[in-house]
């Protein structure tokens, strides 16, 4: 149980007060620290006894691919195809749409797929669970986030996160469906960044969700984004290091090449960079000429809303830039890859941020303004690193 099962969660500790001398056990899959603290304090747990063991799973092997939203169904399709064309698996998918959409894309290609959520009745659920865990015509479940508490089918070759999951311990649970019977399996998760728009719509427009709560749904998104955007670091230490488990072998995939995540399969890649100057001038420039969605006392007449992907053609220069002064063309420098990159960390470091704006026709977008930690940078309190591909035009 969490907050996602308010008000109940916030009532558990009556069990304390009514049943005082009763031993009291608290059990979870995945919880960071902070949500063990938030548990003890629920439950009125004092001095209790903790234990936990470790949160890797030694024979998961994950990746993180780009995703092209209009194409991830054939992606997903010769991934499987390639890798494990009669295998059972799992792919999870962000709407019921999505799930029923893709399962249809997988039957047709030749694939036994079935789909899987809270739209269809209980028979229906159970018919489909029942023919995947016995490979009775069904060897791929497309899936929502209702599928998988309390599935335990031991030879799970590969969990597909079609779209991005909306927090780690999420992705932890999820993709730890791969691989019970302690066999080599995959974890693939296709990300995009537009994908952050529709789950930020998904919380906005969350009618039971009070301000706290969105609050904690916004900052575990984030995180989730941070894992994805992060080329460098092994995605097995960056998991294990959310969950507060920081004493761990960082030579683990070195040593075990047959699960080595992408990052660790692909080192030297990226140059760490120092890009604060560059950082100053964005800065600068945003709170000059970008109008803040929801602002009390209104724009000045030179601001316009603009999104992240505008930014970027003004900053690098393109053609199809909507403002060509200013900023126009000062990171000419960088490919639109790299600069793509480095807007999207500002995003995530709060030096800029994104207020999502609901259009008449129900669309999200996302406009930029500057962030609470836009003054840090002009002050010099605050260097910015960012990791490129070597795929600046000027200089690599």
């Amino acid at each position: 149980w969490g907050h996602d099962f308010r008000p109940d969660y916030k009532k558990l500790h009556e069990l304390r007060q009514k049943f005082p001398k009763i031993p009291m056990m608290a059990l979870t899959a995945t919880a960071t620290p902070r949500v063990q603290k938030d548990i003890l304090n629920q439950l009125n747990m004092s001095r209790p006894q903790v234990f936990t063991m470790s949160f890797n799973r030694t024979n998961l092997k994950y990746s993180v691919l780009p995703k092209k939203p209009k194409k991830v169904d054939e992606d997903c399709i010769s991934w499987i195809k390639k890798h494990y064309p009669r295998d059972s698996g799992i792919i999870y998918c962000l709407s019921r749409n999505d799930c029923d959409a893709l399962a249809d894309s997988l039957k047709r290609a030749g694939i036994h797929a079935l789909s899987y959520h809270a739209g269809l009745s209980d028979g229906d659920r159970e018919y489909v669970q029942s023919k995947w865990i016995n490979q009775d015509g069904c060897q791929v479940i497309c899936a929502t986030i209702a599928f998988g508490m309390g599935i335990d089918k031991p030879d799970v070759r590969y969990v597909i996160h079609a779209s991005l999951p909306k927090s780690m311990e999420g992705y932890y649970q999820e993709s730890g469906r791969a691989g019970r019977d302690g066999e080599i399996s995959h974890c693939i998760l296709f990300y995009s960044y537009t994908d952050v728009h529709r789950i930020k719509r998904i919380i906005s427009m969350d009618r039971e969700g009070d301000r706290h709560a969105k609050a904690t749904h916004f900052s575990n998104l984030h995180s989730m984004v941070h894992f994805c955007e992060n080329v460098m670091e092994c995605r097995r230490i960056q998991l294990l290091a959310y969950f507060g488990e920081l004493k761990f072998n960082r030579n683990f995939c070195k040593e075990h090449p047959d699960v080595s995540c992408d990052n660790c399969a692909k080192p030297n890649q990226y140059k760490q960079r120092t890009v604060t100057d560059d950082v100053k001038k964005i800065v600068r420039f945003v709170q000059e000429n970008c109008e803040k969605v929801g602002a009390r006392f209104g724009k000045t007449p030179q601001q316009s809303r603009l999104t992240l992907n505008m930014l970027v053609d003004i900053f690098i220069g393109a053609k199809s830039a909507k403002i060509q002064t200013g900023m126009f063309g000062m990171g000419a420098a960088y490919s639109r890859h790299n600069a793509d990159r480095l807007f999207k960390k500002l995003v995530l470091d709060n030096v800029l941020v994104e207020d999502l704006y609901i259009t008449n026709n129900g669309q999200a977008v996302a406009y930029i303004s500057a962030g609470p930690k836009a003054m840090n940078i002009l002050s010099g309190q605050m260097e910015v690193t960012n990791r490129s591909s070597g795929l600046y035009n000027g200089y690599s």
